[in-house]
C-alpha cells in the first residue's frame, strides 16, 4: 500500500537543526574543553594555565548556580526544567570559555603581532587573518548557542543576557588578575609563578574534572543514541500504519 510521506519544509529543518544544536551544545563544548586540556597537559606542572582556567570556569558555574537560587527567577512557560533560570548557565559558560579561548589565541601570537597591544584584541594583520577568523567563529558560536536557549524555550532573553554578561565579566576578571601588570617571563602569567604543590593540586583537580566530563559525555551520547532509536522506531510505526 502506498503511503504518502509529507515533505519536510525548510523551516521545519531549521527548527530541527536548532533543537539538535541546543541539546548537543554541552557535549560539543565539553569535548573541546577536554581536547584542549589533553593537548596542553603537562605532567611536570611547568605550566598550568589551561587546567587552571578550566577550574575557574567550574568555579564560575558554581557561583552562577548560587545566584540562580538567590534570584529564583522562573523559566518561561513550557520549559522542560522547573529549576530557576536566572542567570543562564549555558550562556555564562559559553561566554567565559569563548573569551578565554580568544584571549589565549591572541596571547599565543602576541610576539608576532608587535607593536600591537599585548592585552587587547586591537591588532589586525593580513598574515593573521585566519587567527581573527577563528576568534570570530568562536564568539559567534557562543552567541548562537546562548540565543538557542531562548529559541528552544529553555530561558528568557533577560536570563541569557545576564548569564552572558556574568560569564564575560568573570572571564575578563580572571584574565586581568592573572596578567595585568605581570612582568614575569612565564607564558601562563601569575598562575605559573605559584609553588609546585599548588600547581600539582590544580592539575589534580583539573584531571578529576576532565574524568567526570568524559563520563558525562559518554552517558549523554548513549542517551542520545537510545532516544534516536526510539524516535526512528516510532516513525516506522507511523509510516507502516
Amino acid at each position: 500500500m502506498f503511503t504518502f510521506t509529507p515533505k519536510i519544509s525548510m523551516n521545519e529543518n531549521f527548527h530541527r537543526f536548532n533543537y539538535l544544536m541546543d541539546k548537543n551544545t554541552v557535549i560539543f563544548v565539553s569535548v573541546c574543553v577536554v581536547g584542549v586540556n589533553l593537548y596542553y597537559f603537562d605532567p611536570t606542572a611547568t605550566t598550568v594555565v589551561v587546567p587552571s582556567m578550566t577550574v575557574m570556569c567550574c568555579f564560575m558555574v558554581a557561583v552562577n548556580m548560587i545566584l540562580k537560587r538567590i534570584l529564583n527567577h522562573s523559566r518561561p512557560s513550557g520549559a522542560l526544567k522547573e529549576s530557576a533560570g536566572m542567570p543562564s548557565n549555558h550562556a555564562a559558560s559559553l561566554m567565559f570559555l569563548s573569551i578565554i579561548a580568544c584571549e589565549g589565541l591572541q596571547r599565543s601570537h602576541a610576539e608576532f603581532l608587535a607593536p600591537c597591544s599585548y592585552l587587547t584584541f586591537t591588532c589586525v594583520t593580513p598574515s593573521y587573518f585566519f587567527l581573527w577568523l577563528i576568534q570570530g567563529l568562536i564568539i559567534a558560536f557562543a552567541i548562537y548557542g546562548s540565543v538557542l536557549r531562548v529559541i528552544c524555550g529553555d530561558h528568557t532573553m533577560p536570563q541569557v543576557l545576564v548569564g552572558g554578561a556574568f560569564g564575560l565579566s568573570s572571564a575578563i576578571l580572571v584574565m586581568r588578575l592573572n596578567y595585568a601588570g605581570y612582568t614575569g617571563l612565564r607564558a601562563g602569567g601569575r598562575i605559573d609563578e605559584l609553588g609546585y604543590p599548588v600547581k600539582r593540586l590544580l592539575l589534580f583537580v583539573s584531571t578529576g574534572i576532565i574524568s567526570l566530563t568524559v563520563k558525562k559525555i559518554a552517558h549523554s551520547y548513549k542517551r542520545y543514541i537510545l532516544s534516536s532509536k526510539c524516535i526512528m522506531k516510532e516513525r516506522r510505526k507511523v509510516n507502516s500504519s
